[in-house]
């Protein structure tokens, strides 16, 4: 996308996201991407955020929602690797396929309960 504002592509305005947060990896990214486009004349536009670049409150909001969904990123990173440590700490599968030759079965830690007639 950044090549084609660079060469001038099909005249990019402005592009579109859903959210800020899937428009990169961290504040420094998502900034100096913003920039280049800038520089180019292409806003950014955001819909779920309600930002447009092309005014100074969408610079702002762009500034800050970058650093909230940089932390917000981290955070998730710290809590999904702690647990996969505890599951690998109660000798417990971390998730994906089994490997070759093994077979996955579920337990049941609380097993469904029989009906009695009152």
């Amino acid at each position: 996308m950044l090549y084609d504002i660079e060469d001038c592509k099909d005249e990019v305005k402005y592009v579109l996201v859903f959210k800020l947060s899937r428009f990169g990896r961290n504040a420094a990214d998502i900034l100096n991407s913003l920039q280049l486009m800038q520089d180019y004349g292409v806003n950014l536009i955001c819909v779920e955020d309600g930002i447009d670049s092309s005014k100074e409150a969408g610079k702002l909001l762009i500034s800050i929602l970058a650093a909230v969904a940089e932390m917000e990123r981290e955070n998730i990173r710290v809590q999904t690797m702690a647990g996969r440590e505890q599951k690998a700490r109660e000798g417990k599968w971390n998730g994906g396929f089994a490997p070759y030759g093994y077979k996955l079965e579920r337990s049941v830690s609380n097993p469904p309960l029989q009906k009695r007639k009152l």
